[in-house]
Formats: structure tokens, sequence, C-alpha cells
């Protein structure tokens, strides 16, 4: 089954913060067009996680890098291991 690297956590969302509070969350997967996976979700969630105990955050944005944002769950996690692509 084709799988691409796993990334850290940490590198699968990257955070950056403004000056006034705006924390952006970009989904950094571009080779798969940023699809949701297991590992994925697990570090969105780390983040708003930290986001729920800063105060000083008054907004986020979830945005993503590459060409697109996100269609979805990468449903080549759920295939079985002996599905093919052509």
């Amino acid at each position: 089954m084709p799988h691409s690297p796993v990334l850290p956590q940490a590198a699968l969302v990257l955070a950056e913060r403004d000056a006034r509070g705006v924390l952006t969350l970009n989904l950094n997967q571009p080779q798969n067009f940023n699809a949701l996976s297991g590992e994925m979700i697990a570090a969105l969630q780390s983040q708003v996680d930290a986001v729920a105990k800063d105060e000083s955050i008054r907004a986020v944005v979830i945005a993503a890098l590459g060409k697109a944002f996100c269609p979805g769950y990468n449903l080549k996690e759920m295939a079985p291991p002996d599905w093919k692509t052509a």
C-alpha cells in the first residue's frame, strides 16, 4: 500500500502566532493535499488543546500549506494492506 512518510506531530501542523493574538495552524502535508489522517488529527487536536489553555489567543485560523486545504480523510490510511493504486 502506498504510504506517505510520517512526520513528527509538531511538523504535521505548524503554528504561527501574530502580535494580535491570532494563531494560524497550517496543515503541513501538501504532498497529500493535506488530507486528514490519524496522525494529522492528533497533531491538530494537540494544538487546539494548547489553545484552550492560553487566554491570550483571541482567534484561531486553520489553513494549509500547498495548493489544497484538505479533501477530507486520507482513504489510503483505511485501505487493506494488499490494496494497490494505479
